[in-house]
């Protein structure tokens, strides 16, 4: 790989062609964002295990691509947990992308939150709140029905949905980011499968998926069980 291939000016053209393959539009103010993001993961690569790819055109469309596909699919959400987030993706890219966007993010590991809130700092990010912990039954880490969407992109998806129903509201979306379409997911109690949705990952052409949930108005999942 070239030194020009992965230049700064040459890895915003590409993350820019990227997101808009996926229908997502980036300012020069937010490609610069997720440059610093790029460059914070790089820095922090040594010490934390983040991701396995540390190949700067590879982070670009396997990570911070691949996060930004979900963005049409939150629209009309103003606030989204990320629950098992990781090095902070999809949700601090989702967050790059919409501003505006109240963010929610849960991660077991302490160094990696660590990460997050240096990322959150360095890109002088508001409205993002990054929690250590898990989210299990009875946890009070993330208020019930307090978040309008949620997502994950690494965690189980029956133990995602069976987490983050409750914390979601009414009429809410719960979305399931898939390595590939794969076999039909069955919701649990109080969510609907709204529809699933497959792309590729551009310039590299991985299948990915999108399996999009959606929240009943009638409480169920908040009901006391008998």
């Amino acid at each position: 790989m070239s030194a020009a291939a992965t230049s700064p000016e040459a890895l915003a053209i590409l993350l820019r062609e990227a997101a808009a393959e996926l229908g997502v539009a980036l300012s020069e103010a937010q490609l610069r964002q997720f440059l610093a993001y790029l460059d914070e993961l790089l820095l922090w690569a040594p010490k934390v295990n983040l991701t396995a790819i540390r190949e700067p055109r590879a982070i670009v469309l396997k990570h911070f691509a691949d996060s930004l596909a979900p963005l049409p699919h939150i629209e009309g959400c103003a606030s989204l947990l990320d629950l098992g987030s990781g090095a902070g993706l999809p949700g601090l890219a989702l967050k790059i992308a919409r501003p505006e966007l109240r963010l929610v993010s849960v991660e077991a590991r302490r160094r990696k939150v660590s990460f997050q809130e240096a990322v959150v700092r360095r890109l002088k990010l508001e409205g993002v709140e990054v929690i250590w912990g898990r989210l299990g039954p009875g946890s009070r880490l993330v208020p019930e029905a307090s978040v309008a969407c949620a997502i994950s992109r690494a965690v189980d998806a029956a133990a995602f949905l069976t987490a983050a129903a409750p914390l979601t509201a009414p009429g809410g979306r719960l979305i399931v980011m898939r390595g590939k379409p794969g076999e039909a997911l069955a919701p649990p109690p109080g969510l609907t499968l709204a529809r699933e949705v497959a792309y590729r990952l551009p310039v590299l052409g991985d299948d990915r998926g999108l399996a999009i949930f959606e929240k009943m108005l009638d409480n169920s999942l908040d009901k006391p069980r008998p």
